[in-house]
């Protein structure tokens, strides 16, 4: 198994990845917020493939996750209540896990 920043090739995969989740979310074994043809979807992975800033974790040719890692501190983290304020260029995110 090794994490590496996603390619093109990797869309339909993520995509899928994206619609097991809603699929588990919608049928109430997981809870984690997120919103069939809203938040994540195939958009949102094409974004950060521009931004390179997409990985997927692998193994054997088989994608098992992915996730975008980048430093863009969105507002809903931005005006979180943190123990210690950090600049953009001070934090990295994790998001779409």
């Amino acid at each position: 198994m090794y994490i590496r920043k996603a390619n093109k090739s990797d869309l339909d995969g993520i995509e899928k990845i994206y619609d097991d989740i809603h699929t588990a979310e919608e049928s109430g074994e997981q809870t984690i917020g997120w919103i069939r043809d809203v938040y994540p979807v195939r958009a949102t992975a094409e974004a950060a493939l521009q931004r390179d800033d997409l990985f997927v974790l692998e193994n054997g040719g088989e994608l098992l996750g992915t996730a975008i890692i980048n430093k863009i501190q969105v507002d809903v983290y931005k005006d979180g209540k943190w123990e210690y304020e950090a600049a953009d260029d001070e934090v990295w995110y994790c998001t779409r896990l």
